[in-house]
């Protein structure tokens, strides 16, 4: 297959921007000297189909023209992992193309459940195409200041070359099972990524450190209840207060010794067996390795994520569970705790607002709106809803006006709970409920809603019968169901029924919030704005001050209207908002 290896401006403008311009759909890739597309640089750029292929040297040759006429001609770009690419060409030009089809991200869509959503091209080229990919030029190019080698020329010219060819039996996948709008979706979402990644958010260091030590504090607290309730003796106090006792709650062995003395027969100290333990020094053991961790994993450590300006660039994936929904990396975004202290550490810069947007019960009015569920739907219906409250009156029986708090509190508990098949032991675990009353509120609200508790087991059933079962956009999940003879059967069942049960509703959530997210970023820019942070079903973008009151509503209503769109408008889409210049819960 002929390519070109281009090192000058004017074949570039005269004889490969005209041939380009007339492809409607382009191969597309780059490679780069290192991996942070805000400070490596891009070697080449790679452009073309499977009859040819240009290697574009970006040392020597200015791509702006190219890619002026990629963003006025709008052919399909077709690219595998397209974030990576995008992120840099986003920095080095200002490129940033809608029009994107991501052989990665498809075959994550196709194979859902069954394979890993993060495959590489050399894999999709052999799954496809037949042929073999050889990855090892790779390496090289780490160490290529002068000109590139025949060698590096071809292997990133075959990366392109395939490119096409692996979209189009995509394509028939996708249109097979009926995939293309989850598909259209995803694609649409990459930009969002790639401006969430460039972007960052700002973190106050010093504030962070503080932070960290009160949770370290914190914890020492705990280890004083832990050694009360064993009867530990103290052992000496340093001059800086430290308390060391004769049992180590650091120890397992220790712990369990601990455990074994005060009555109580466990195997180990294991998080899953201490989580089934209504004992005073189970629920204080885990809550005192929660508090080490947080001191350990939000402290310094965070640190190596900050790039120039003060800006932690995390990683974003769009695929990364199951159901959809975005994961997060390098560092994890959506493990930060939730409490002000740490969420008020994230600032933006001066001069600006974060506006952070959160959707009210999404999955829970996508529940009743999904499995038709009568008395859900009736209270959402209400101008004053209040549907922990109504779950609250029927599990115990009272009404409205004999509801106590903490009744209204478990009723919140179970709506979001129950929603995703907690068992009596995570109650416990979760909001320290006994085992007893945990069962008892489960059994209460199947028996309130008796539809929506219908609607969650047919799911299962479907899943079970054919494999996997789907959104309302469309989006599949597929499970590994074991053959009948297999001495894990029930169990392995168990586990598919608990994790398909609210699929429509969870993977239907995540449709929404992503529609919600690309609205934002198509119209976020209009008023200087940018997006710095996702989780769950919470947005944060950060404006100018002078444009808050415009940015608010365009993220309100970029939120509602994917809402309506893809669940309709028989409830109120409401979202929750709150301003200031930190991250704040609304």
């Amino acid at each position: 297959m002929p390519f070109e290896y281009v090192t000058s401006q004017v074949v570039l403008t005269d004889e490969v921007i005209p041939e380009l311009a007339k492809l409607d759909k382009i191969g597309l890739d780059i490679e780069t000297r290192g991996f942070n597309p805000r400070h490596s640089d891009i070697l080449t750029a790679q452009f073309g189909n499977s009859d040819v292929q240009w290697v574009v040297d970006a040392r020597r040759v200015n791509l702006q023209p190219l890619f002026d006429m990629l963003t006025t001609a709008r052919p399909l770009l077709i690219g595998h992992n397209l974030k990576y690419d995008l992120e840099f060409l986003a920095n080095a030009y200002g490129f940033s193309p809608k029009r994107l089809f991501d052989t990665m991200l498809a075959y994550g869509i196709i194979y859902n459940g069954i394979e890993s959503p993060y495959v590489s091209l050399k894999f999709l080229v052999e799954h496809y195409c037949g042929m073999t990919l050889d990855k090892d030029v790779r390496e090289s190019f780490v160490s290529t200041y002068g000109d590139l080698t025949e060698d590096q020329v071809r292997y990133a010219a075959r990366d392109v070359e395939y490119l096409i060819p692996i979209a189009e039996a995509q394509s028939d996948e996708l249109h097979r099972d009926r995939l293309l709008a989850t598909a259209q979706l995803e694609f649409r979402v990459i930009p969002v990524v790639v401006q969430l990644e460039n972007s960052g958010i700002k973190l106050n260091q010093d504030k962070w450190l503080d932070v960290a030590e009160k949770v370290a504090k914190r914890a020492v607290e705990v280890e004083g209840d832990i050694a009360r309730i064993i009867g530990a003796t103290k052992l000496q106090e340093s001059f800086f207060g430290d308390v060391l006792y004769d049992m180590n709650p650091r120890s397992n062995p220790q712990m369990l010794n601990a455990f074994h003395m005060l009555g109580v027969n466990v195997p180990d100290t294991k998080e899953s067996t201490l989580s089934k333990i209504e004992h005073p020094l189970a629920r204080t053991l885990l809550s005192y390795r929660k508090l080490r961790k947080m001191s350990g994993t939000y402290g310094k450590n965070f640190f190596k994520f900050i790039e120039g300006g003060g800006r932690l660039h995390a990683e974003f994936n769009q695929l990364g569970a199951r159901s959809g929904r975005f994961t997060s990396g390098k560092p994890n975004m959506q493990n930060i705790p939730g409490d002000t202290d740490h969420r008020s550490c994230f600032i933006c810069e001066p001069g600006n607002i974060l506006v952070t947007a959160d959707f009210s019960q999404i999955e829970l009015k996508l529940a009743a709106i999904l499995s038709n569920e009568p008395e859900m739907l009736a209270e959402y219906e209400k101008p004053n809803a209040d549907l922990h409250a109504l779950t609250g009156c029927k599990i115990f029986g009272v009404t409205i006006d004999k509801l106590l708090p903490w009744q209204r509190q478990i009723g919140k508990h179970c709506n979001f709970g129950i929603l995703y098949k907690i068992s009596k032991y995570g109650m416990y675990k979760k909001w320290g409920i006994p085992l007893t009353a945990g069962e008892r509120y489960i059994a209460e609200f199947k028996r309130a809603y008796p539809v929506l508790t219908r609607f969650m087991d047919r799911q299962s059933d479907i899943a079970v019968s054919q494999g996997y079962n789907v959104t309302g956009l469309g989006r599949r999940r597929y499970y590994s169901i074991p053959p009948l003879t297999s001495e894990l059967y029930f169990k392995l069942i168990s586990s598919v029924r608990r994790e398909s049960s609210n699929f429509p509703i969870q993977g239907g959530a995540a449709d929404i919030m992503k529609l919600s997210l690309i609205n934002i970023c198509d119209r976020i820019p209009e008023v200087g704005g940018f997006m710095v942070n996702t989780i769950h079903d919470e947005v944060v973008v950060e404006v100018p001050k002078q444009n808050v009151a415009e940015a608010v509503a365009i993220v309100y209503n970029s939120m509602s209207d994917a809402g309506e769109e893809l669940a309709g408008d028989r409830l109120e889409w409401k979202v929750s908002v709150a301003t200031g210049n930190c991250w704040k819960k609304t």
